[in-house]
């Protein structure tokens, strides 16, 4: 594994790797090595297939799963940090520090 300790912020920044579900470039935080890019993440639906919207619900953290539609709470993705997108499912969570992250979960899970 590379020693990125060294890296200036910028270095960092600029680092991506291929979203797993539709390769495109998307940034690359080593804590989420299977983060997908922002497209995929806004298809990320309940099992039903209604689009959701994960959001931090304080400053201190938090997570939460609204309807885009409608802004209601989706209570069984809040509940347990699933969602799928085009079919794949994905974990969705606060990220460390702030935001949310949608990861693609291994074949297995």
């Amino acid at each position: 594994m590379e020693d990125h300790r060294d890296l200036t912020f910028e270095e960092a920044r600029r680092r991506t790797h291929p979203c797993p579900l539709c390769q495109s470039p998307t940034f690359h935080m080593e804590r989420y090595p299977r983060s997908v890019c922002a497209d995929c993440a806004a298809r990320a639906t309940d099992s039903t297939g209604r689009t959701i919207t994960g959001y931090n619900t304080s400053l201190g953290g938090g997570f939460q799963a609204v309807f885009t539609d409608t802004q209601q709470e989706c209570d069984e993705v809040t509940r347990s940090n699933r969602c799928w997108i085009d079919g794949h499912p994905c974990g969705i969570n606060e990220a460390r520090f702030g935001g949310v992250v949608v990861e693609a979960l291994p074949p297995s899970s």
